[in-house]
């Protein structure tokens, strides 16, 4: 990994089995768009139709060992009645498996590496992202 650490808030975690699944609640309805992965590993760091994906897939790098099975990670809308998962695995059309995830992390060491290298960016005030930027203020 060509960065320290991850680090973020996973909702829940259940061990079944030996395999960890991780779950993220949502209290909005889950989107019936679904954006299938086909393994342009570059296109999830700036492709927005890829977000929901990319965020369960930085939750099972933030939590996997190379030494146990991959986790399972799954959004589940307490909006809809009787609830409702999506399931990482229903986003991508490989199996993510470690060498998946592999391919998920240089693709994340290569977007950070480009961030770092700018020696400058355009800042737009009125992006949506913006909204608690510090230099927004």
């Amino acid at each position: 990994m060509l960065f320290r650490s991850l680090k973020g808030k996973i909702d829940r975690g259940d061990s079944v089995a030996g395999v960890l699944h991780l779950i993220d609640y949502k209290t909005g309805k889950i989107t019936n768009k679904k954006t299938v992965f086909k393994g342009d590993f570059d296109k999830l760091f700036t492709d927005s139709d890829y977000s929901k994906f990319l965020q369960l897939l930085l939750y099972i790098l933030m939590k996997r060992d190379r030494n146990q099975p991959i986790p399972t990670a799954s959004f589940y809308s307490m909006r809809e009645a009787g609830g409702s998962y999506v399931h990482a695995q229903e986003l991508s059309e490989g199996a993510i498996d470690h060498a998946f995830m592999d391919k998920v992390e240089e693709a994340l060491a290569r977007f950070l590496n480009e961030l770092l290298e700018r020696s400058s960016f355009e800042h737009n005030t009125k992006a949506k992202y913006c909204e608690y930027c510090f230099m927004k203020h």
